[in-house]
């Protein structure tokens, strides 16, 4: 009898084990964690929504933050690589275009392709160039897209039309864009500022000048491709925008036109400019924190070889680390939820709710049964959208 009470005890136990949720670790930091649920602005309780409806739909899976202090920016870096290389490491973690080959170098990313394969959907919204990108390293996959950028040019309504401009009517060109920078500059403002200095947003127009920042070299290596003339001529437009000035109507001298951001987004948020460059994405149209009918978002202006600029993505990969098969399927649901149609439904829903469903891709919104709305999306953005990704770099 009591050997039969020592097996329905160990069997118990085995059925409690079995029921036990399979953890996910997944990186805090570069603010791509889950939100805290205090979080209030539209875009932390959008993707706090999709890591909920993502545990409802997948109870037998816990996520949790890897732990350590939410850091952004270099410090978070810095933390992700000290964890990869001791006992805290995340199971899946974030990579953007900048970090990926360096990543797969150090043999953080476990390949997709054998579950790409399986489940081709996981790669469905993922934009060719995009894709391109992903397999250019060796021809695998390491790391899948759950939200794509493309840096675009954004400008404020209201001071176009407070200098006599058409608002509806962007620059298209170098030209253009260097004139209407100085129409939109006055003093305290420039018509235009660079974020972080000027290498951050400066690459597109090396890009619109047609260089490239690198070229392939000998042995697979890479090498800085800056000092060729297309280099030269896009530096010489950076330095036109930030140094050379004017006399104005009343005779006082004017500019420069554009200026290097101390604070860019409280900048652009207290109005202190009148065009920059950001990004516009493939659900939310507007990234911006003002009032959308103040903002204008239009494609880059053409260079010397036309237009061109940055596309970039926020991806999910896997540790390579991991082995267990359960615990490489659990992270891959929770990739394959963030990649899919349904987190993209997620993210409408809680722009819809939040008043901002005119800022939604119209795709979107017509698909998930907004169709009044996608006719309040500004067609400009639309269009700027679709020029952005189908010309970048």
């Amino acid at each position: 009898m009591r050997r039969v009470g020592i097996l329905v005890a160990l069997l118990l136990a085995t059925i409690v084990r079995a029921e036990e949720p399979i953890t996910i670790r997944m990186m805090a930091g570069l603010g791509q964690g889950i939100p805290p649920k205090e979080a209030s602005d539209p875009r932390s309780v959008a993707r706090r929504a999709v890591f909920e409806r993502f545990q409802k739909l997948n109870p037998d899976i816990q996520v949790v933050n890897a732990g350590g202090l939410p850091m952004v920016g270099e410090r978070a870096e810095s933390m992700f690589l000290m964890s990869m290389a001791g006992d805290t490491a995340p199971d899946v973690f974030y990579v953007n275009f900048r970090q990926y080959y360096n990543y797969i170098d150090q043999g953080f990313c476990r390949p997709l392709d054998d579950l790409v394969k399986r489940d081709p959907e996981s790669v469905e919204r993922t934009n060719p160039l995009i894709e391109e990108v992903l397999r250019s390293y060796d021809g695998n996959i390491y790391a899948i897209p759950w939200f794509q950028v493309a840096i675009g040019l954004f400008y404020r309504k209201d001071f176009f039309i407070e200098a006599g401009l058409d608002p509806n009517k962007p620059p298209r060109t170098w030209d253009e864009f260097y004139e209407t920078c100085k129409k939109l500059t006055k003093p305290g403002r420039p018509g235009f500022i660079f974020s972080k200095g000027p290498g951050y947003h400066w690459v597109n127009f090396l890009w619109q000048a047609g260089g490239e920042p690198v070229v392939p070299a000998e042995r697979g290596y890479w090498k800085a491709n800056i000092a060729t003339p297309e280099g030269v001529e896009a530096i010489e437009f950076y330095r036109k925008l930030v140094t050379e000035t004017w006399t104005d109507a009343s005779g006082k001298k004017a500019g420069p036109a554009a200026s290097n951001a101390t604070d860019f987004a409280k900048e652009i948020s207290e109005g202190k400019t009148a065009m920059w460059f950001s990004y516009t994405n493939d659900v939310v149209l507007n990234m911006s924190d003002l009032n959308p009918s103040l903002i204008g978002v239009a494609g880059m202006p053409a260079g010397p070889a036309g237009p061109a600029n940055e596309i970039n993505a926020g991806m999910w990969a896997i540790n390579a680390q991991i082995k267990d098969p359960k615990k490489i399927e659990a992270c891959w649901k929770f990739i394959k939820y963030f990649a899919g149609v349904e987190a993209a439904q997620v993210n409408t829903e809680k722009f819809v709710e939040a008043g901002m469903g005119n800022l939604v891709s119209p795709e979107w919104l017509k698909r998930f049964g907004y169709d009044d709305l996608a006719a309040q999306v500004d067609p400009g953005y639309v269009k700027a959208n679709e020029q952005l990704f189908a010309h970048g770099h």
